[in-house]
């Protein structure tokens, strides 16, 4: 199970997106972690009991767009969840403990689903009152572990730790070793604090007392807690509960000080991961933190580094965020293909996320005497406030797009137009519409798909097509949900070529979020799906590119399709009309369909014949096998943009093939 949290200031927020307004409901659109907050009047507040969570389940079955009732799946995956989110880091419980729960829930199902829609979670109880007894058991074989004659494990017996398939040890003496590699990490990481050894065990032995304290604290409120959590991310990798306290953490206020490190985290199986980083903020500027790296320890400028291994994500936010100018230290591990996973130990200076170094960037590029230009789109930004009370300049990701293609006309006809979408993870869904739009006249960009199954079809009405020559779509995996409806929408008009790696992220759902009464919390569910003016989901596959581009960030453990229970890949009828009613209504142009087998041969052949991929491919190789100051994937991209260079090949090849 995954969640998500952006770090941007001395508060942490979940930035939001526009909501819509159809003739027949309200569709509230979320894009990557991006969500709007829906207001609800509370009742006085009351403590979460058992009680409560037939009926808060009750919301997300009224509202999902897939499970609209309690199955035996559902359950069983619930129970799962349960015992996945009680021993994260999987030093507690053994497989076969975990195998004899879930056997025992699927011969009794029937009967336990009646427990738990009358409120009777004493299956639960009973898997956290084991669950207490192999705490107890861990303690003192823990405790005898942190002596000053610990001897740390080397790194290369540690690599498997942290894998994505790490399982449940099979015996004691499995579990024994993986505690002796976890105590591993802790000890180094302390050690390069600079901590003597009787510091290092007194500060480990009270990291897990703290431990042991969180655990001796739970009451019905915190198990009913993990209940309603394991259930929400039963139903998909979206859906979640908050926990009042989490709610109370949240400020969503688009007018915070955009201040932090700039990462968006996740939380999987204990650890802290850096799902992806904000352009120009703090972290991607230090070049020493990257994608999928797991931050195992935080500490502030001065003093000592606090274990975050099996910590809550919204404790783990309130140690790295604050203000501008403060440092923060992180203990990083980081996976390698071909060698043990490494431990580093960095520092970052926390800073105002400057709102020019997420805006949309232009530039003409001259091949052969010939002027490309190029639209780099970091994110789907729109200032909302500005747009409703028509402020002139107000932000607008779209705006400036048009404004980069009336530029290029500005300085002389550009022979074609790269749109870069590497990276973008995504955010205003009206801004994915408008910039479709000024490559389309008037037609469907996107449709939703609600829990109803109404289809509510987003169009551009502008009949003007402010640019319609050769179009090059750039993605990677790192391109997520709005950069999908963009890519997915003029790759199905057939007005684009889409290159870069195989596919990008694949998120195709939306949430919204629903207070609940009684000051119970609040639920984020996913209430719709998406689909390509084609009538194609993006959920799961992502958008299949034309063209691959070999890159760094093809091999990125990232995308929907990675998560636990992600709702499937689906088809809708197209809403691209084959013959146009008038002059102004878009359809499809399969002119590029027809020469398209040969720019792709082109593309290959020079790809085979370019030393500078091999050169990128050999090192993204090393970069595997150092083990001293190692660049970030992306910005290695960056530095020699061979990709973006490819791109401009490829549209010389249109310009030339579709004369």
């Amino acid at each position: 199970m995954v969640y998500k949290i952006l770090i941007i200031g001395e508060g942490f927020s979940i930035m939001p997106i526009k909501k819509y307004s159809g003739t027949k409901k309200i569709l509230t659109c979320l894009a990557a972690a991006f969500l709007i907050f829906l207001s609800a009047v509370c009742a006085s507040a009351v403590a979460l009991s058992y009680k409560d969570i037939p009926g808060i389940a009750s919301y997300f079955f009224y509202t999902h767009v897939n499970h609209r009732e309690f199955t035996e799946e559902l359950y069983l995956r619930t129970v799962k969840n349960f015992m996945k989110i009680l021993d994260p880091t999987k030093i507690f419980m053994l497989a076969d403990d975990a195998a004899a729960f879930e056997s025992e829930a699927k011969e009794n199902v029937k009967q336990l689903m009646g427990d738990f829609k009358a409120g009777d979670m004493a299956f639960f109880v009973k898997i956290h009152d084991f669950f207490n007894r192999r705490l107890g058991e861990r303690k003192l074989e823990i405790d005898a572990m942190i002596t000053e004659d610990f001897k740390p494990l080397p790194s290369s017996e540690t690599d498997s730790l942290d894998s994505p398939e790490a399982q449940l040890c099979k015996n004691t003496a499995e579990l024994e070793l993986r505690i002796k590699k976890i105590l591993s990490l802790q000890f180094e990481g302390l050690k390069s604090s600079k901590k003597d050894v009787k510091e290092i065990v007194k500060k480990l032995k009270n990291r897990y007392k703290d431990a042991y304290a969180h655990y001796d604290k739970f009451d019905e409120v915190k198990v009913a807690d993990y209940i309603l959590k394991s259930f929400a991310t039963a139903l998909d990798p979206h859906s979640l509960y908050f926990n009042p306290e989490e709610i109370e953490s949240f400020n969503i206020s688009f007018k915070l000080s955009l201040e932090g490190i700039g990462a968006t985290l996740k939380s999987e199986d204990g650890y802290t991961i850096v799902d992806s980083l904000v352009t120009g903020g703090p972290a991607e500027k230090s070049n020493q933190i990257k994608p999928n790296d797991k931050i195992i320890a935080v500490g502030q400028q001065n003093g000592d580094m606090l274990d975050i291994i099996g910590m809550d994500l919204n404790k783990v936010v309130q140690k790295i965020r604050g203000p501008k100018g403060t440092k923060v230290r992180l203990s990083i591990l980081r996976e390698s293909k071909v060698k043990a996973s490494e431990q580093s130990l960095i520092t970052i200076v926390r800073d105002k996320i400057k709102l020019v170094d997420q805006a949309v960037k232009h530039e003409i590029k001259e091949i052969d005497g010939k002027k490309y230009g190029v639209i780099k789109v970091p994110s789907f930004y729109e200032d909302m406030e500005g747009v409703r009370k028509h402020v002139a300049g107000a932000a607008s990701c779209s705006g400036d797009v048009k404004r980069a293609l009336e530029y290029f006309k500005e300085t002389g006809e550009v022979e074609g137009v790269v749109l870069d979408l590497r990276s973008d993870t995504g955010g205003s869904l009206n801004e994915a519409v408008k910039m479709t739009g000024l490559f389309i006249k008037r037609g469907a960009v996107v449709m939703v798909k609600d829990s109803y199954n109404n289809v509510q079809e987003l169009a551009d009405q502008d009949p003007q097509q402010h640019y319609n020559g050769p179009l090059v779509v750039l993605v990677n995996k790192l391109s997520a949900s709005a950069s999908e409806i963009v890519a997915g929408a003029l790759k199905d008009y057939g007005l684009a070529v889409v290159a870069g790696d195989s596919s990008t992220y694949g998120k195709g759902s939306v949430q919204t979020m629903i207070n609940l009464p009684n000051d119970l919390g609040a639920i984020k569910v996913t209430n719709a799906l998406y689909y390509t003016a084609g009538g194609a989901s993006t959920q799961k596959k992502g958008v299949p590119v034309d063209i691959v581009i070999p890159s760094a960030t093809e091999e990125f453990k990232s995308g929907e399709a990675t998560a636990d229970y992600a709702l499937d890949w689906s088809v809708i009828s197209s809403a691209i009309p084959k013959i146009a009613l008038s002059e102004d209504i878009s359809t499809r142009n399969g002119t590029l369909e027809a020469f398209l087998k040969d720019i792709t041969e082109n593309s290959k052949k020079r790809i085979e014949a370019n030393p500078k991929f091999k050169e990128l491919a050999d090192k993204n190789k090393k970069k595997d096998e150092a083990a001293d100051d190692e660049d970030t994937k992306e910005n290695q991209i960056k530095k020699d943009d061979i990709i973006l260079d490819e791109a401009i090949f490829i549209l010389k090849d249109i310009k030339v093939l579709t004369k």
